[in-house]
């Protein structure tokens, strides 16, 4: 018998339904409004406005419940510094279901899911630097100052040296035989240990 039961279960299975609801409130976190048929829409219903009640407490703990049924850091983030403070003078009815046409394929029953108030995104500011004494951010004095485009060779001066030194090299190995105006004399040959014997026998030096 149905003694006290009073979720849906959608069809589908315990890990199936946990994450759909999840991704439903995602979604509504995220962009305010969501279309869906509305049995999904009245279980994320309970499952939103409960998430909104504990993100009141501004705790460890509220923040540790919030993640443990939602995936995504960034709408549990969302959910407990924007729209909980939103709803700090309200006790209840957060959400609203606003009936929509029938599905066309089904015929199922479409409706969207809303908060009961427009919310105000506040705008994500900036981090502001950390400054010494001396007024200059940290980065600034750690790192090394950034070179433009236009102020960085696009040669190395190092190569560039090395460059110059090899052509003047090269220029003056050339010029030696030119400057003097004489041919380079070929360097007579070296006679064997035979021809040095001779001339040692005939007295010659």
């Amino acid at each position: 018998m149905r003694h006290r039961r009073k979720n849906s279960k959608l069809g589908v299975s315990q890990s199936h339904r946990s994450a759909l609801l999840a991704h439903i409130v995602e979604g509504l976190i995220e962009h305010q409004r969501v279309r869906t048929t509305i049995d999904r829409a009245k279980e994320a219903r309970r499952l939103a406005e409960r998430l909104i009640t504990i993100a009141k407490g501004k705790t460890l703990h509220a923040r540790r419940l919030i993640m443990s049924e939602l995936y995504s850091e960034k709408a549990a983030k969302k959910i407990f510094e924007i729209i909980g403070p939103a709803f700090s003078d309200v006790k209840g009815g957060f959400t609203r279901i606003v009936r929509e046409s029938t599905r066309p394929g089904d015929g199922a029953q479409m409706v969207f899911l809303e908060f009961s108030k427009p919310i105000e995104l506040a705008e994500p500011q900036p981090r502001e630097r950390k400054k010494k004494s001396d007024g200059k951010p940290v980065a600034e004095i750690k790192g090394k100052e950034k070179k433009k485009w236009e102020d960085i060779p696009l040669v190395k001066k190092d190569s560039l040296e090395e460059t110059k030194k090899e052509r003047e090299k090269k220029a003056k190995k050339e010029e030696r035989p030119e400057s003097k105006g004489e041919e380079p004399q070929e360097e007579k040959k070296k006679g064997g240990f035979l021809s040095t014997l001779r001339k040692f026998l005939k007295g010659e030096k």
